[in-house]
This record gives structure tokens, C-alpha cells and sequence, in this order.
């Protein structure tokens, strides 16, 4: 499945449950202390990154799915929504420092 113990494996499968059922606070924690254990696990970043975003944290979900790209290497990463996220997240970052000028 992951090349991770088994505890992180349920706590990851724990906060996509949580994300299923719009349970962000929980699902960003687990998501963190997956991260805070296992700084290299991929997959936590980019799920992190989705809750954040849809917590209006733009910021926040920009820098992860960053961290995703930069740990699975750019030549691994190409889906079409994480495209789309990376330039909706930039763009509304965008659109946020526009607005406070």
C-alpha cells in the first residue's frame, strides 16, 4: 500500500475518512503529524494541500501541493487536477494581494 508503518497507514486512511466527511480540523491535524512524522510522504502534502484549500487557506494548500511536486519530482507529477489547483490556487493568491493593494 505505502511504504509506511501501519499506524501511519490507518491515520492516513483515518483523515481521508475525515475529509469524506467534511471534517477538516480533523483531518488537517492527522494529516500534520503524518507530515511531522514522515516529513517525505508525498501523499499527505498534496491531501493536506485539498483540505486547506478548501478551507479558503490559499497560502497554506499553495505550499503543499509545492512540497507534493517537489517530492515526487516534477516528471511524476502531471494530473490534470493538480494543474488546475496549482494555477486556481495562484490565481486567487493573486487576486487576494490585488484586492489588499
Amino acid at each position: 500500500f505505502f511504504p509506511f508503518p501501519e499506524d501511519i497507514q490507518a491515520m492516513y486512511q483515518e483523515a481521508k475518512q475525515a475529509m469524506t466527511a467534511y471534517d477538516y480540523e480533523t483531518a488537517e491535524t492527522t494529516y500534520s503529524q503524518i507530515i511531522e512524522s514522515y516529513p517525505d510522504f508525498a501523499d499527505a502534502y498534496y491531501q493536506r494541500g485539498v483540505v486547506y484549500q478548501s478551507q479558503a487557506n490559499f497560502d497554506a494548500a499553495l505550499a503543499d501541493l509545492q512540497m507534493y511536486v517537489s517530492l515526487v519530482g516534477e516528471e511524476n507529477f502531471y494530473s490534470d487536477e493538480l494543474s488546475w489547483r496549482l494555477e486556481y490556487l495562484q490565481a486567487l493568491i493573486e487576486t487576494e494581494t490585488d484586492v489588499e493593494d
